[in-house]
C-alpha cells in the first residue's frame, strides 16, 4: 500500500494466492475454501488496520484489486453470511468486518446478504488459544436466529464471509450450527489465510474459483 492513495502495490499483490484449494480442517466435502492473500507481511497490517483500527475502506479495498478474477463466471451462492459477532464485541468495535466484507460482495454480485446466525456469548481471542481451547472456546457459541424457516434454505448454496482463516475453528462451530437447513453448499471466502494448504490441494488455479462445477 503507498500512502493514502489507496492501492494495493504490487508487493502486496505478491502475498496473492491461487485463491480456490480444499484445507485439511474443512469437515464437509461439499464445502471449501476460497481465499485471496497469504496472511503476511503488509497484507497482515493492512487486515489489522481494517480490523481493529476503523480504517473500514481497507477491507473492501483488498477486495476491489483481485476480484475481478471471480467474475468471468456466475457466482452460485444463494446467500452471503458474514460471520458474526456479538453485540457487546460489536458496539465495542463499532462494526462488525465480515459484515462489512459481505455488504460490499453483495453489492457488486447482487447477491443478498443473510443474517442466519447470531453469536450468542463472548469468547477468547483465538489468536492467544491453542487449537484444542480453541474448539472448546467456540463450542456452543451460535446459533440459528429465531425465526429462520429451515425448509427455505433446503438445497441453497451460502458462500460464509470473514477477514481470516486461521486453523478453522470458527467455521466448524459454523458449519454444526447451518447443517441442520439442509444447504446443499456451504464454502468459505476470506481475504486471507494464514497457512495455505500445499500446492496439491489446489481445486484448479487456472479457472476463477466460483465455479459451481470446480469442486
Amino acid at each position: 500500500m503507498k500512502g493514502s492513495e489507496y492501492i494495493v502495490c504490487q508487493e502486496c499483490r505478491q502475498e496473492a494466492l491461487p485463491f480456490a484449494f480444499r484445507h485439511p480442517v474443512l469437515p464437509l466435502e461439499k464445502g471449501r475454501l476460497l481465499s485471496f492473500y497469504r496472511f503476511q507481511g503488509k497484507v497482515k497490517d493492512m487486515i489489522y488496520l481494517f480490523k481493529y483500527q476503523g480504517c473500514m475502506p481497507l477491507g473492501p479495498l483488498l477486495f476491489d484489486q483481485v476480484i475481478d478474477r471471480f467474475e468471468e463466471k456466475p457466482i452460485p451462492y444463494d446467500l452471503l453470511q458474514p460471520v458474526p459477532l456479538t453485540r457487546r464485541k460489536r458496539r465495542r468495535r463499532g462494526y462488525n468486518q465480515s459484515r462489512l466484507l459481505a455488504a460490499y460482495l453483495s453489492g457488486r454480485w447482487k447477491i443478498p446478504t443473510g443474517d442466519l446466525v447470531a453469536k450468542k456469548r463472548e469468547t477468547l481471542p483465538q489468536a492467544l488459544l491453542g487449537k484444542r481451547e480453541r474448539s472448546r472456546n467456540l463450542s456452543g457459541s451460535f446459533a440459528l436466529k429465531k425465526g429462520v424457516d429451515s425448509t427455505a434454505w433446503k438445497g441453497k448454496s451460502l458462500l460464509v464471509v470473514d477477514d481470516v482463516f486461521t486453523t478453522g475453528a470458527t467455521f466448524e462451530e459454523l458449519y454444526k450450527t447451518l447443517e441442520p437447513l439442509g444447504l446443499s453448499r456451504i464454502d468459505i471466502l476470506t481475504l486471507a489465510v494464514a497457512d495455505a494448504p500445499p500446492a496439491t490441494s489446489v481445486i484448479n488455479p487456472e479457472e476463477p474459483a466460483f465455479n459451481a462445477e470446480n469442486g
